[in-house]
């Protein structure tokens, strides 16, 4: 059955403030309790650390916002699952596979940070294997219990590393900012032939056309996934047959509050909701 997480909080912060989400987090904190508290009330039953980008690439005192992001999301741990975010160090979209000293320090500053702090580590929107590998060992280094799951972005450099990320020590396997259809085709292509359902699998859908988006921000492709496609063989059909217990949905770049709510909807009227407590 499905499940869902909260969508893009950067997306929400920055109707407000045109920033990174600093301002925010260090002068109104109540503008993102309430934004978890209005996931949590559209039905997400996961949130997320809102530091995506809090990094020595993007901000100045990095270490300060994130312990402010993860200060504020503590008291939502007794209603729901909290996700740590482990963003990528270089900028989103790019493959680098480019482990530097830098690189290390940063995730283990950032894991010595969420380290007791959230309920699963969530490596986001990830390009590269050589680097959730280095990502995933500095976290079984320092935390050995709390589960990983890795959301990767479907790219040619991915797609040759489907099994090896089978293959790492970790909870579950999921793909960043899709279109349904791109995150349908990708998955029957690369997913499907190496596929075992001991992982936890998820996505999260965007607003706008993947590529498109990523690549050029073309604002012209707008391809929203609350339309889902009406095709023979439909998005029903796909999530009833995939060998996963539990599958989990979220939202990544233009996808908020009102957006995961149409999703949510639409998927309760199709009855593919699961209104099982979280374990």
């Amino acid at each position: 059955m499905i499940t869902f997480m909260d969508g893009g909080m950067l997306f929400e912060l920055n109707k407000v403030y045109s920033d990174y989400g600093e301002y925010a987090v260090e002068n109104n904190k109540q503008l993102i309790i309430d934004l978890y508290q209005s996931y949590i009330d559209v039905g997400c039953k996961y949130i997320t650390t809102c530091n995506y980008c809090f990094k020595p690439t993007k901000v100045n005192q990095w270490e300060k916002y994130v312990k402010k992001s993860i200060d504020i999301v503590q008291p939502f741990r007794r209603k729901c699952k909290v996700f740590g975010c482990v963003p990528p160090y270089y900028d989103s979209y790019s493959n680098n596979n480019n482990i530097t000293d830098e690189f290390i320090m940063y995730y283990v500053g950032l894991i010595k940070l969420l380290k007791g702090n959230i309920d699963i580590y969530l490596v986001e929107t990830a390009t590269s294997f050589i680097e959730v590998e280095q990502i995933c060992r500095i976290i079984r280094d320092i935390d050995n219990e709390t589960p990983i799951i890795v959301s990767i972005y479907p790219n040619e450099n991915n797609s040759k590393y489907i099994k090896e990320y089978y293959e790492l020590p970790i909870y579950g396997l999921f793909m960043n900012c899709v279109s349904f259809d791109t995150m349908k085709d990708y998955y029957n292509k690369f997913f499907k032939p190496v596929v075992n359902n001991k992982l936890l699998f998820g996505f999260y859908c965007n607003y706008i056309n993947d590529k498109a988006y990523a690549l050029s921000q073309d604002v012209t492709k707008l391809q929203s996934f609350k339309i889902l496609p009406k095709k023979e063989n439909n998005y029903e059909d796909f999530f009833k047959d995939l060998p996963f217990n539990d599958v989990i949905i979220g939202g990544c770049c233009g996808y908020g509050v009102e957006e995961m709510r149409s999703l949510v909807n639409e998927f309760k009227n199709k009855g593919l909701v699961s209104d099982e407590p979280l374990k």
